[in-house]
Parts: C-alpha cells; structure tokens; sequence
C-alpha cells in the first residue's frame, strides 16, 4: 500500500468566464520515505492539486480519490483532516514571508502548532520550537524565537517554516517551490536541510517545482504536469537521459549546462494555454515541435513508453524512438512518415540535447 496515492484527481473553478479545469485526471503515488518531484510550468496545476489532497481549497469542485494510509482524504470530516494535517502530512508553502504571521513572534508560531497537536504546556512547546530552529540550522535559536518574521533573512524564514512543518515528525512532507527567491547559495543549504531531515526522520516528500536542478537533487520519481494534466512519470534518472514527451525534452533543454558551458539555452515557444479554453487533442500541441494532424484531434492517454518492465509513462502520440535524450539516434525514424504535416521528429534542437556526464543526472 502506497502512503498517499491520488487516482484520477480533479479541480474545477466556476469562474464569470466559465468553468477552469485546473487538474484534469491526475494520479500519482508516493510511498514511506521516497521523493516525489511535481515539475512544471506555471499554471500547470502542481500547488493546486497538492492543496486539493489537502482540503485547502475553498469554492472548488473537487473530485477523484487521495488516500492516505489507506484513508480517504477528499470528503473527509474536517475534525479528522485537521488530526491529520500537521500532524501526519505537513506542507511548506511557496512564500515564508506570506506563511508567517507578521505580528506573531517565531517561536511562538512554531509552538503553537506544537501545543494544539500534543496538548503539551506553554514552556515545553516553546522549548521544542527552539530545539527545532537548532535542527534546522538557524544559529542562536533562543534568540531567533524572539523574532518577529520580518526579522529573518529569507532562507532564515524558509527555515523557520521547515521547522514548523516538521515538528510533529509527519510522515509526508510536501514543500512547495522550497527553493524560490532564494540565493543559489541558500538554495543548496535548504535542499541538503531537506535531504538531512528526510533521512533523520524518515518521511516522504513531495516537492513542487518548476526547476529540474531541484528535481535532479532530491526527488526519486518525477511527475511532470502540462495544463493540469500528467504527460510523463519517470524515475528522475530515467527522465533525464530518456526523456520521452516533448514538453519534458523542452524543459529539460532549458536547464543551463552544469559544467559552466556557454551555449543558448533552448526556450519553449509559446504560451501555455487557457484552462477555459484548452486546444482540442493534445494540450501542448500548439508548441511542439513534432505535431501531427493526430495531435490536433485526439488526445494522447498515459501510457507505457517502451516495456512493460520499465516504470515510464508518457501521454504522446510518438513513438519512444522519435525522441529522448538517450535514443541513439532520436532523428532516425521521419515523424513526417505519419503524417504529411509534421515535422522530423530529429530537427528540432531538444530532440538531442547532449545527455548528463556519467550515470547521475545533472544538477
């Protein structure tokens, strides 16, 4: 039994416009002490979904199945959702300087998460909450919990929020663009924190993000997500050498070189598209490099990539050997072949991007 397992997810807003499907059909899974990478675009659903497992969303039309340990989330009681939340999944959310209180002190925050789960005294909370700002690497901690939040750096306030959130030991942990705003310094501390943290505590994580150098650092698996829908799940190493969707290659070739090399990164032309009114077929056909007349009429389901040993799924019309970063030759078979209108499958730059040095991805 998977620890949360999500099937066939979705999120709707009745807005003056008209409806928005902001998640269409997700599911996904993450078991005990494994890390899940949500990655994508802006606007692709990530944060939303997450809070939907959560029950965060207020307005929404939510349906589908999120099963924690094997309890259903989505309808549940709220007196139940908030003996969970907290206390057995615990979020860190994308802006410390919007998730804090700005008249509470810090310390006080994080004690009062403490004290309303455990149901321990005053002095014992605030004690613990400085234990926790120690854990994460915040130096005078006894001083930082007299802190108002606007008096800590921005990694310092990330930190404070990682406390917060970890300080009833859940058992899944989702962070939310953990790393943005921050310095790539301060970025490398709070995802080495993380790693630590996971491996002392033992939980799983789910991190959202937009930045595949974040994925290639922590996560074990990736679900890359496109207008609200999932379009490839791989294991991250796979992903990076075998990308199969087109929009994955895209991303992935807009990541700068990690050895310091100076050639163009290779953008994604276009804009993603409207949630009221998405394109029929495939959503990302109006930006891919490969598009057949197929495309524009039917949209592809998840499916395997190549065999049925290999945990890779990938909602694309094209065959595996049309694209991927490890194909040996990704422009051997003509994508024209199928259809007068489309385009060799090997023209297109992220077609080929050079694969990562070694066996591990870049990061």
């Amino acid at each position: 039994m998977h620890l949360l397992e999500v099937e066939r997810l979705r999120v709707a807003f009745d807005t003056p416009d008209g409806v928005l499907e902001a998640v269409r059909g997700l599911s996904l899974h993450v078991d005990a002490g494994e890390t899940l990478g949500l990655v994508g675009e802006s606007g692709a659903g990530k944060s939303v979904a997450l809070q939907a497992v959560m029950g965060l969303l207020e307005r929404a039309e939510v349906s589908g199945s999120a099963r924690f340990a094997g309890e259903e989330l989505l309808g549940l009681p709220a007196a139940r959702l908030r003996q969970i939340l907290g206390a057995q999944i615990a979020m860190v959310f994308q802006d410390p300087a919007s998730s804090l209180h700005p008249l509470y002190r810090v310390g006080w925050q994080i004690a009062e998460v403490i004290r309303v789960h455990a149901g321990i005294g005053r002095r014992a909370a605030r004690q613990r909450a400085v234990e926790l700002l120690d854990l994460v690497g915040i130096p005078s901690p006894a001083q930082r919990a007299e802190d108002y939040p606007h008096q800590l750096s921005g990694g310092m306030r990330q930190r404070a929020l990682i406390a917060m959130a970890v300080s009833l030991g859940p058992a899944l942990l989702i962070a939310d663009e953990p790393t943005t705003a921050l310095d790539v310094t301060v970025q490398a501390q709070v995802l080495e924190l993380l790693r630590s943290l996971q491996a002392e505590m033992e939980m799983a994580i789910i991190v959202v993000t937009h930045d595949f150098g974040v994925i290639a650092e922590l996560a074990d698996r990736v679900t890359v997500l496109y207008a609200g829908k999932a379009v490839e799940q791989a294991e991250t190493r796979r992903l990076y050498h075998k990308a199969h969707h087109p929009y994955s290659l895209g991303l992935l070739a807009s990541v700068p070189d990690p050895e310091g090399g100076t050639a163009p990164l290779e953008g994604i032309g276009g804009q993603p598209p409207s949630l009221l009114q998405l394109p029929a077929g495939c959503s990302f056909h109006p930006r891919c490099p490969f598009v057949m007349a197929r495309c524009t009429a039917e949209e592809p389901p998840l499916g395997r990539v190549d065999d049925e040993t290999a945990d890779h799924w990938s909602a694309c019309w094209l065959p595996p050997g049309e694209v991927g970063r490890g194909s040996q030759d990704a422009g051997s078979q003509d994508a024209g072949s199928q259809d007068a209108g489309s385009q060799d499958a090997g023209s297109h730059p992220a077609a080929r991007p050079p694969a990562p040095a070694g066996d591990a991805p870049p990061l």
